[in-house]
């Protein structure tokens, strides 16, 4: 383990990587449904600040404590005086046990994106033809060719994690490289087809599923539940400072 390093380059790709996900391709469509222009905007600030405050945490934490490394679940078991007791223990896998649901559920999330984005080029994929039914349950051609583009792609992610984490990481490089470009052009495009009149009115409020209106606070905190999910994989910058090189790039 100890040649398995990986410099500032990669572990900088790796958190940039793990950030954009899905969140980034679904949030505008996301965001327009449940606030304005001026409540997605104030949910972007609340959020940006709560999560720089974070990684403020994360980056004292680092100095004050530079022997520990590996995630936030070691830090939490670092809160008691004696490692390898019961309670520090605990705490140790009551953090690491929440940390693996929420990346698993993140990953469904990321690879079922990623599956629906691919059927707007191959409409098969959304083909409506039956091939079976089970207790009701009716499964088409589309959800079993969706099942085994979203099996597919998760296998090959955990081969690939297999191989060695300083290959995943190179490979993490490379797609994380094609989406800052992608959206560097993407930013590009938008300042020669952006309207202004599409941010009026900035702030006005929403109407509800059950007809309520929706106030610019409260299209905020709805709006906030999505610009959050933007933010996850942040605090995988810790998770893999037990992997950094110590110097040079």
């Amino acid at each position: 383990m100890a040649n398995m390093k990986l410099n500032v380059w990669v572990l900088t790709a790796l958190v940039v990587g793990n950030m954009v996900g899905s969140a980034i391709f679904m949030l505008p469509s996301s965001l327009a449904k449940v606030a304005s222009p001026g409540g997605a905007m104030l949910a972007w600030v609340v959020t940006g600040i709560g999560v720089l405050f974070i990684a403020l945490v994360y980056g004292i934490l680092s100095i004050k404590k530079p022997d520990i490394s590996g995630g936030p679940q070691v830090y939490a078991k670092a809160l008691f005086k004696e490692d390898g007791t019961t309670a520090s223990n605990m705490m140790g896998y009551f953090v690491t046990w929440g940390y693996w649901v929420a990346n698993f559920a993140g990953n469904v999330a990321v690879i079922t994106t990623f599956a629906g984005y691919l059927s707007s080029f191959l409409p098969i994929m959304n083909s409506g033809a039956v091939v079976f039914k089970v207790n009701g349950l009716t499964i088409t051609f589309g959800h079993l060719l969706n099942f085994l583009v979203c099996s597919a792609l998760l296998w090959f992610v955990y081969f690939l994690i297999l191989r060695g984490i300083e290959g995943a990481g190179n490979v993490n490089l490379i797609a994380t490289a094609a989406k800052v470009i992608g959206f560097a052009l993407f930013i590009v495009a938008t300042l020669f087809v952006f309207q202004a009149s599409h941010l009026v009115p900035f702030a006005t409020a929403k109407v509800g599923d059950g007809g309520q209106t929706i106030g610019l606070f409260g299209q905020a905190d709805q709006a906030a539940l999505t610009t959050l999910w933007a933010f996850v994989g942040i605090e995988s910058a810790v998770v893999f400072s037990a992997r950094a090189k110590n110097g040079g790039i």
